[in-house]
């Protein structure tokens, strides 16, 4: 009585087994003709890059409408999840009711019979899923597309093991440039200044209260005579919340994280001035009314920056800092990091750990100079242009009014250009806006003045700089009295001379045998030209199994300018991230070899998926003689796994990617027809 199951059973079968093949071929279709579309149109365009017209259209459209800005190829692959999983279960139904009609055979043979060829049947049927499911699969990481249903969660996400980038923290390397302390810094001095460098200038007006009263935004006034300064009342104030900048403290209470803003801070603004002489704010320095932290245990804090700052752009209308440099979508218009307190007080000098040019060496004058010191300094007062004194050129940065560095020569002008505190702010640089002629890159070489002035009758110069240090408040500790001289994160005034003795400076600012600190070299009057290559990279190319903490490095053939190294390298994603990896550079000097590292602090790489990281190189990266990564000759021999270097690229062009003066793009080892970009590299990668 139970023979119409077994015929409709087979026919079933039959009919549910093309179906899934139908299934898996029609949207295997159309997910690879999706992914082909995205990679390979003829005008690729990289919704990596969170400023891209393309990305911001999507923004504009979607968000507005509520609509998910999902990868289409992730939404295929979940729909060809569910219809196999569909199927799959209609198997395991039929398996089931096979073992059921087994079971109450009752010796019967003929149901027996049936029941094994449902079974079998049901088996062929599941197997044939299993293995399209499994081909589906392997197409999927094969794309970097992840196995979990849906995209990541708003907030903080987690691929595998391990957490990757924060919302908002792909504005590190986008809208701010550099902060201290560093992101998940531990042991932190309790008496530590915050420092923020916005990636371009913020209007001051938009974070900063004047206090004071005296106009000028992001200063301190002399207190009265005989009184000490008094940061609340001297001093402007910071504001303090979530849509401009606010300090957290970590807290736990009733077993829940809890975070308590501090009290309040005073606001310093290192301002540099543009083209036109105009004051521009780039760089604030946050000084908490109260040491942070406790003196008993560690204390971690959370530093938000959020979208209320504008930036310094009247001919926008002043837009403010995330809406102008999208960094995520609407929810994410901010930037955090945290950090966490040590028990102890800062109270060790700072001093200068190497100078460039060198101390008594000579130079040509297409050099920028270049101050080492031994930890992070405070910018305020080191930052600016030179005026020119009496006798001396001097470093008086706009609106702070205090003048740290000092410049004497006899036979040349004034330099054009600026100080800058970069490198974690222990690297300090002058780099020339005086163009003297032209690199491989087509892009100006800039020279500081030599044997031009009124009279000069001479090939060379001596250049004398002067670090003048801040005045300790007495003998016994290093605390420097504010607005004194050049000083630590923590206000400790600068050790000159490195012998770990306060020594006070003889009045006038010559004396070089105190904590003042001194040094002279000669400049030339010629232009120095030097190709610069990559010597190594790591991760190495084509590398496997990364790690999410792999530390990503170049090391260059020349000294490197610093500043340089901001703008110079960066990194595609494939497939394209909500949040963009965060990243930020710090640059270490060979002495011996005179080469350079550029060692980037990163978000984490994701693990557990097939991701593909491009690092790109370009000719922004400059040496200190402003010869630029032109040709962009590097290393071209692969990684093997398990290494994850590739052998170094030398002088001699031995392991060298083979770049000449008609073909000036080095594509990950080899330079290909047509190569001649950064996309067109990136899609021959993917094709």
């Amino acid at each position: 009585m139970l023979q119409w199951i077994s015929k409709n059973q087979r026919l079933f079968l039959k009919t549910a087994t093309r179906l899934s093949i139908l299934v898996v071929a029609v949207f295997a279709f159309i997910f690879l003709y999706a992914n082909l579309v995205l990679s390979q149109s003829a005008e690729p365009i990289s919704i990596a890059d969170p400023n891209s017209e393309f990305a911001q259209g999507l923004q504009v459209i979607e968000e507005p409408l509520g609509l998910p800005t999902t990868d289409i190829r992730l939404i295929v692959a979940n729909v060809i999840r569910a219809a196999l999983g569909l199927v799959g279960i209609v198997m395991v139904v039929l398996i089931i009711y096979a073992g059921f009609l087994w079971m109450t055979a009752g010796g019967n043979e003929e149901q027996i019979t049936r029941a094994k060829k449902m079974i079998i049947n049901a088996v062929i049927g599941l197997a044939i899923i299993l293995s399209a499911y499994s081909i589906v699969l392997f197409a999927m990481r094969l794309l970097g597309i992840g196995t979990g249903a849906g995209g990541p969660p708003t907030g903080p996400y987690a691929v595998g093991t391990n957490v990757a980038n924060f919302r908002g923290s792909g504005a590190l390397g986008i809208a701010i440039k550099d902060h201290y302390p560093e992101r998940d810094q531990t042991g932190v001095a309790r008496n530590t200044k915050i420092i923020i460098s916005f990636s371009r200038p913020i209007l001051a007006s938009s974070l900063i209260t004047d206090t004071n009263g005296n106009g000028i935004l992001g200063d301190c006034t002399e207190p009265a005579r005989g009184q000490s300064l008094d940061w609340k009342v001297n001093c402007d104030a910071l504001i303090l919340n979530d849509d401009h900048i606010n300090i957290s403290r970590e807290l736990v209470q009733d077993g829940q994280t809890v975070f308590q803003p501090i009290s309040g801070a005073a606001i310093l603004a290192s301002y540099t001035t543009d083209a036109e002489n105009n004051p521009k704010l780039g760089t604030i320095v946050i000084r908490p009314y109260d040491y942070l932290g406790s003196d008993v245990e560690e204390t971690k804090y959370l530093v938000r920056v959020g979208n209320q700052i504008r930036l310094d752009d009247s001919a926008r209308d002043n837009p403010f800092i995330f809406d102008a440099m999208r960094v995520g979508r609407a929810n994410e218009k901010y930037y955090d990091w945290k950090f966490a307190c040590s028990t102890e007080l800062d109270e060790k000098p700072p001093h200068v750990v190497g100078v460039y040019p060198k101390n008594n060496t000579e130079s040509p004058k297409n050099t920028a100079i270049q101050i080492q010191f031994s930890e992070a300094m405070n910018p305020v007062g080191m930052q600016g242009v030179f005026k020119d004194g009496s006798e001396t050129y001097y470093v008086n940065s706009e609106n702070e009014g205090k003048s740290y560095i000092y410049l004497r020569k006899s036979e040349s002008a004034m330099p054009q250009g600026s100080f800058k505190l970069l490198n974690g702010y222990k690297t300090l640089e002058f780099a020339s806006t005086f163009a003297c002629g032209v690199n491989d890159c087509g892009n100006n070489i800039y020279c500081l003045p030599v044997c031009d002035s009124v009279g000069a009758n001479c090939n060379s110069d001596l250049y004398e700089i002067i670090l003048k240090a801040g005045v300790t408040i007495d003998d016994v500790r290093w605390e420097a009295l504010p607005f004194s001289g050049i000083t630590d994160v923590s206000g400790n005034a600068l050790d000159g001379n490195n012998n770990s003795t306060i020594d006070h400076a003889a009045p006038g600012i010559a004396n070089q045998n105190f904590d003042n600190y001194f040094w002279n070299f000669t400049l030339k009057n010629e232009v120095a030209k030097a190709p610069l290559f990559l010597v190594d990279v790591v991760p190495g190319l084509d590398a496997e199994n990364i790690q999410p903490d792999q530390p990503w490095q170049m090391t260059f053939s020349n000294r490197l300018l610093v500043d340089s190294a901001y703008s110079g390298v960066s990194i595609e994603e494939k497939p394209p991230q909500d949040v963009p990896l965060w990243k930020v550079p710090r640059v270490e000097y060979s002495e011996s070899s005179n080469t350079s590292t550029i060692g980037m602090r990163h978000g984490k790489f994701l693990d557990g998926l097939r991701q593909y990281y491009f690092p790109i190189v370009t000719s922004d990266i400059v040496d200190v003689n402003f010869n630029c990564f032109y040709p962009g000759k590097g290393p071209k021999v692969k990684a093997v796994s398990p290494s994850v270097v590739s052998p170094q690229c030398s002088a001699d062009d031995t392991n060298c990617c083979d770049v000449n003066a008609g073909s000036a793009f080095c594509c990950n080892g080899a330079v290909g027809a047509g190569t001649n970009s950064s996309s067109t590299c990136l899609d021959s990668f993917l094709e």
